[in-house]
């Protein structure tokens, strides 16, 4: 019996560590599944989408939905980036958290940029956030954040080579 134990807690003791990379296990398995390129392609096309739905926002003097739609936008090309690269993708839209996972340099000010930007996406998705998002969304704000988030895009984009 205490053979069993032993066998036993050894075994919850391994299913504990193997918790902690279930997540990069099942991006393994599905970048091997789909492919990693078309994988990647497939966050690349997704943020490009949301480039395009940013600049009909904006058109439209929507600039609160602008800036979140560049938030997502510059939020996939990270993920894309972390794919390309084999490194794991948290379950996060904290812009500076998926920065720090990559291998890019970039000075304070687009650390700065990216840590304001990461707030569109969380204003924008909850009712008690949304106006405030909204207020914050001026013309000269906008203007500035959405020039900051091409800039990051696009470099981004130009560190991926897919």
């Amino acid at each position: 019996m205490v053979g069993f134990v032993h066998a036993y807690s050894t075994i919850l003791y391994f299913i504990q560590k193997l918790r902690g990379i279930r997540i990069h296990i099942c991006t393994l398995i599905y970048n091997l599944l789909m492919g990693k390129i078309e994988n990647v392609k497939a966050w690349v096309t997704s943020a490009e989408d949301n480039v395009s739905v940013a600049g009909d926002m904006y058109k439209l003097r929507h600039l609160n939905w602008s800036l979140f739609m560049w938030g997502l936008a510059v939020e996939k090309i990270l993920k894309a980036y972390l794919l390309f690269n084999d490194i794991e993708v948290p379950y996060t839209h904290d812009l500076h958290k998926l920065y720090l996972l990559t291998n890019l340099k970039a000075n304070e000010d687009l650390i700065r940029d990216l840590k304001e930007i990461t707030t569109f996406n969380v204003n924008a998705r909850y009712e008690e956030t949304k106006y405030d998002l909204y207020k914050k969304a001026t013309k000269e704000y906008t203007d500035k954040y959405v020039s900051r988030s091409e800039d990051i895009y696009k470099w981004i984009k130009n560190n991926l080579k897919v």
